[in-house]
């Protein structure tokens, strides 16, 4: 009985000499990484995706970030994109209409708020509100093909 409590003691005891060495070799990391200098970074957005994100997209790609502002009644009408775009909105909101649903409904995002638009999804933005609204859009593009195209109203959506 006593070897067994002296095993579990000693077995202890190591894994906290080697927890102990672990934030001696930590600390020391960190304690040497190097500040930036010269550097200004600044947040253009933020946002929450509360549905997550995966984003997966072979071959060469293209990123492009764009600023969207819809004016009070503005829309980009039916269209579709042949990569994946996160849509950020800073201000305003933004109504989306997403052609795939049944009944089309609205979905509206908000300042924060974040929507994915999968790949090839034919879609429509709106501003339903009475202020302009601004998002920045993130679109992961096929290399060399145009970001966007214009698409037919969908059967039973609205314009």
């Amino acid at each position: 009985m006593n070897d067994r409590i002296k095993v579990r003691v000693t077995s202890r005891l190591c894994l906290l000499g080697i927890a102990a060495g672990m934030v001696t070799i930590l600390g020391t990391t960190t304690a040497s990484a190097t500040p930036p200098a010269g550097n200004t970074r600044t947040t253009l957005v933020q946002g929450t995706a509360p549905q997550g994100v995966d984003i997966t997209k072979e071959g060469p790609t293209d990123v492009v970030v764009t600023d969207s502002v819809l004016t009070p009644g503005g829309t980009t009408g039916w269209h579709k994109h042949p990569g994946i775009e996160v849509v950020t909105v800073k201000s305003g909101a933004d109504t989306f209409l997403l052609a795939d649903d049944r009944d089309c409904r609205p979905v509206t995002v908000a300042a924060g708020g974040v929507l994915i638009v999968p790949a090839g999804k034919v879609h429509l933005a709106r501003n339903d509100g009475k202020v302009a609204a601004e998002a920045v859009v993130t679109s992961f593009i096929t290399s060399g093909l145009p970001i966007r195209a214009d698409a037919n109203k969908p059967e039973g959506c609205p314009s």
